[in-house]
C-alpha cells in the first residue's frame, strides 16, 4: 500500500510540472546557509573551510518541503566540493556518494578510482529560488581528480593516464585489453534541479576552478564526457536563470536534458502520437555567461521552449581543456515528445570557441526546430565555424557572423517542399574580419591548390 501511494505521488507531481501547477504549502520560507552551518564551521562564506555538507542540508531541508522557499547566499566565496580515492569492491562513503564507472551500466568500462559526493540537488520541487548578492561565488575546491588515472596497488600512487603512448580512454576500444587498470574520475554536478517548476537561481557566480584540478587521460576518444558541470535541468520547466555567470568547468556551464523515455510518454499518452507532440518546458536564462568551460556553454538537448537573451556563450575549449563538440551553444537533441523547439535568443555573443559558436545538428531528432537569433554575434574560433547550422527552420535577423558558417540544413528530395523549414538570414552582416582578426581559415586537408 505505502509503495502504491508513493507511486501515485509521484505521477501526481509529474502532471503537475506538465500541467504548470505546483503543490501549494501554508507558507514559504527564507533561509541563509549560515542556518545549516556545520560543526567544523561550513557554511559561511570567505574562511577557506569546505561549505559542502552546508549545501546538502539546505537541500534536504528544501527537497523535504518540495521546495517553497528561498535560499540566500551572503556575499564572499564558498567553496564545494568532495571527493575520496576509493578502491572498486569497497563500501560506498555514503548515501550521497557516486562510485560509478565509465562508461556506464554493464559495459566493459573505466573502474571509478574516486568516490564523489553529490552537488545541491533537487527533485520534483516547487517555487524554490536560490540567489546571492551584489558578488557571490560558488567555487570548486582545488585538487578535484578529473579523467583517466593509474593508480599503484602497493604504493597507492597515483599518475595520469595522459602520458601513456596511446589516447587511453574507457571507450569501447582495444585500449583495454592491455591496460585493465585504467581508472576514472569525475567531479559531478553543482547544482541540479530534476522535474521541478518556477526555479529561479539568480546573482551568482559558478567557478568550475578546472585550471586547479588534477587532470588525467581523456575518458573517451572526443574528450573529458563526464560529469563536471554548473547547472544539470532535468525535464524542469519554468525555471529562471539571472545574472549568473558559470565558468570554467569541465564539461558544460548549464545542460538542458530529459532523463524520461518517450516510450513511457506514449504508453501514458496512448492517444497523442509522438510525431505530432511536443511537451513546452519555456526556460529562461537572461543577463548570463558562460565561459571557458571545456565542452559547452549551453547544452540543450531536450526540453522545448527556451528564450536565452543577452548572453554570452564565448571561448568553449579554448583554455586547458577541449570537449568536442567545444560550442558555445550545442542544440542536439533526440525525438519524441521532449524534442527540442521553440529556441528564441536575443543579444547573445558566440565568440572564439574550439567548435562552433552555434551547433545545431539534427542527428536523431525528428521536428527538431525553430530557433530564432536576433542581434546576436558569431565569430569563429582558430579552426572552427562561427556557425553550424544543421537543423530546419532557423531564423538569423540583424546578426553579425564572423568566419566560415557551414553544414547547412538540406531538406530530403523525396518529401514535398517546407518553407518553413527554410534557413533565413535578414539583415545579416557576414564578414571576414574585424579589427583585430581575420577570420578565414583553411584546412589545407580539405583544400588545396593542387586538387582537381
Amino acid at each position: 500500500m505505502e509503495r502504491t501511494s508513493m507511486a501515485n505521488a509521484k505521477i501526481l507531481l509529474s502532471l503537475a510540472v506538465l500541467l504548470g501547477a505546483g503543490p501549494l504549502y501554508a507558507q514559504p520560507v527564507t533561509m541563509q546557509l549560515s542556518d545549516f552551518a556545520t560543526p567544523d564551521g561550513g557554511g559561511h562564506p570567505d574562511d577557506q573551510i569546505n561549505d559542502h555538507q552546508a549545501f546538502l542540508k539546505a537541500a534536504d531541508f528544501f527537497q523535504a518541503r518540495h521546495g517553497d522557499g528561498t535560499l540566500i547566499l551572503e556575499d564572499g566565496e564558498y567553496i564545494i566540493g568532495k571527493q575520496e580515492l576509493w578502491n572498486y569492491g569497497d563500501p560506498s562513503p555514503g548515501g550521497d556518494w557516486n562510485t560509478d564507472g565509465f562508461p556506464g551500466g554493464d559495459s566493459l568500462q573505466c573502474r571509478s578510482m574516486v568516490a564523489y559526493q553529490r552537488g545541491f540537488v533537487l527533485d520534483s520541487c516547487f517555487n524554490f529560488t536560490i540567489h546571492g548578492g551584489t558578488n557571490t561565488t560558488v567555487r570548486y575546491r582545488d585538487c578535484l581528480y578529473y579523467g583517466t588515472f593509474l593508480r599503484d596497488e602497493l604504493t597507492e600512487e597515483v599518475s595520469s593516464a595522459v602520458a601513456a603512448t596511446n589516447c587511453v580512454t574507457c571507450g569501447h576500444d582495444s585500449l583495454l585489453a592491455w591496460q585493465p587498470d585504467l581508472l576514472h574520475a569525475q567531479v559531478g554536478i553543482m547544482f541540479t534541479f530534476k522535474g521541478c517548476e518556477n526555479i529561479t537561481v539568480r546573482d551568482l557566480e559558478l567557478h568550475g576552478n578546472v585550471d586547479k584540478a588534477i587532470l588525467g587521460g581523456k575518458p573517451y576518444w572526443d574528450g573529458y564526457q563526464t560529469y563536471y558541470d554548473g547547472i544539470f535541468l532535468i525535464h524542469s520547466s519554468n525555471t529562471l536563470i539571472d545574472h549568473v555567470n558559470v565558468h570554467h568547468f569541465g564539461k558544460d556551464g548549464l545542460h538542458i536534458f530529459t532523463e524520461t523515455s518517450p516510450a513511457s510518454y506514449i504508453l501514458e499518452h496512448p492517444n497523442t502520437p509522438i510525431e505530432d507532440s511536443t511537451l513546452l518546458f519555456n526556460n529562461t536564462v537572461q543577463y548570463s555567461k558562460f565561459n571557458w568551460n571545456t565542452r559547452q556553454g549551453i547544452s540543450w538537448v531536450a526540453c522545448a521552449g527556451l528564450t536565452v537573451t543577452d548572453c554570452e556563450m564565448n571561448y568553449t575549449g579554448a583554455g586547458r581543456l577541449a570537449s568536442a563538440p567545444s560550442a558555445g551553444l550545442d542544440i542536439e537533441g533526440g525525438g519524441g515528445p521532449f524534442r527540442i523547439r521553440r529556441g528564441v535568443f536575443n543579444d547573445c555573443s558566440f565568440l572564439h570557441n574550439a567548435g562552433a559558436g552555434v551547433h545545431a545538428d539534427t542527428g536523431p531528432c525528428v521536428g527538431q526546430q525553430d530557433f530564432k537569433f536576433s542581434d546576436c554575434v558569431f565569430k569563429a574560433g582558430e579552426k572552427a565555424n562561427a556557425l553550424w547550422p544543421n537543423t530546419r527552420g532557423m531564423k538569423f535577423s540583424d546578426c553579425q557572423i564572423y568566419g566560415p558558417v557551414s553544414h547547412f540544413f538540406e531538406q530530403a528530395e523525396d518529401v514535398p517542399n517546407d518553407t518553413t523549414y527554410n534557413i533565413v538570414f535578414r539583415h545579416t552582416d557576414f564578414r571576414e574580419e574585424d579589427d583585430q582578426w581575420n577570420y578565414l581559415w583553411t584546412d589545407t586537408t580539405v583544400w588545396s591548390t593542387m586538387q582537381r
